[in-house]
C-alpha cells in the first residue's frame, strides 16, 4: 500500500511541475514576444484548476491571423487586446477588473459605440473582425471599436499585474489549456500501474530470497 500511495503522489508531483511549467509558458501557435514568465513553483496545486499564467509587462502574438479571438481572463490588472496588432501598431481594446474599457489606435485614445464595464463574476471575451472595425463583447455587453483591421495578428498585452487565462482561442478553435484532464488522468492511471509492477517485482523478490535460503536447510 506503501509503495502504491507514493507512486501515485510520485505521479501527481511530476504532473503538477509539467502543468505548472506549461502555464508560464505561450498557447500553441503564439510566442512571447516581451516579458518575463513567471515562476512555475508559485501557487497552489493546478489539479483541476488549469490556467495560462501570464506575468506583468508582457507582451504575447499570435503567429498566424485570425478573425475570431476568445479567452476568460481572471484579471488582477489592466490588459490590453488586439486582434490585428503589428509591433506598436494597431486597435487595442484595455479591459480592467475595476474600470470601463478604453481603446487605442496606433497610440492614440480612440472612441467607440458602447463600452464594456468589467462583469462581477468571470466572462468570456470575444474580438470579431468586422470591415474597418472590431466587435467585443464581455459577457452580455457589446462594443464597436473603429480601426484598420486588415494587417496583423492577435496579441494580448498586460500591464503592470499578472493575469490567468482560462482559455484562450482563434477562429472558434481553442488553443488549449496547459495540461488537459486526459493527460492527468492518463499520467495517474500510468503512475498507479508502474507502482503495482514495482510492488509485484519486490514480492517477487522477496520470495525468491525466501526460497533460496529454504534449500540449504532443507540439504
Amino acid at each position: 500500500m506503501f509503495i502504491a500511495a507514493a507512486s501515485l503522489g510520485g505521479s501527481f508531483v511530476a504532473l503538477n511541475h509539467i502543468e505548472k511549467e506549461r502555464a508560464t509558458s505561450t498557447p500553441p501557435d503564439w510566442e512571447r514576444i516581451n516579458g518575463e514568465a513567471l515562476s512555475p513553483t508559485d501557487g497552489p496545486p493546478r489539479i483541476g484548476n488549469s490556467v495560462w499564467r501570464v506575468g506583468p509587462h508582457t507582451l504575447w502574438r499570435s503567429v498566424t491571423e485570425a478573425e475570431q479571438l476568445y479567452f476568460r481572463p481572471q484579471l488582477s490588472g489592466t490588459v490590453g487586446i488586439s486582434l490585428a496588432a503589428s509591433r506598436e501598431k494597431g486597435l487595442w481594446v484595455w479591459l480592467s477588473p475595476d474600470k470601463p474599457s478604453s481603446a487605442t489606435l496606433n497610440g492614440t485614445e480612440i472612441a467607440c459605440m458602447g463600452q464594456l464595464s468589467p462583469p462581477a463574476d468571470v466572462q468570456p471575451v470575444e474580438f470579431t473582425k468586422q470591415k474597418d472595425s472590431v466587435l467585443v463583447s464581455w459577457g452580455e455587453k457589446r462594443m464597436v471599436c473603429p480601426g484598420d483591421m486588415s494587417q496583423g495578428t492577435p496579441a494580448l498585452r498586460t500591464s503592470s499585474e499578472p493575469i490567468s487565462l482560462i482559455s484562450i482561442g482563434r477562429d472558434r478553435r481553442s488553443d488549449g489549456v496547459p495540461l488537459s484532464p486526459l493527460w492527468w488522468m492518463s499520467g495517474l492511471m500510468v503512475g498507479g500501474f508502474l507502482g503495482m509492477l514495482t510492488l509485484d517485482a519486490l514480492l517477487s523478490l522477496i520470495r525468491l530470497a525466501r526460497r533460496q535460503r529454504k534449500l540449504p536447510e532443507e540439504e
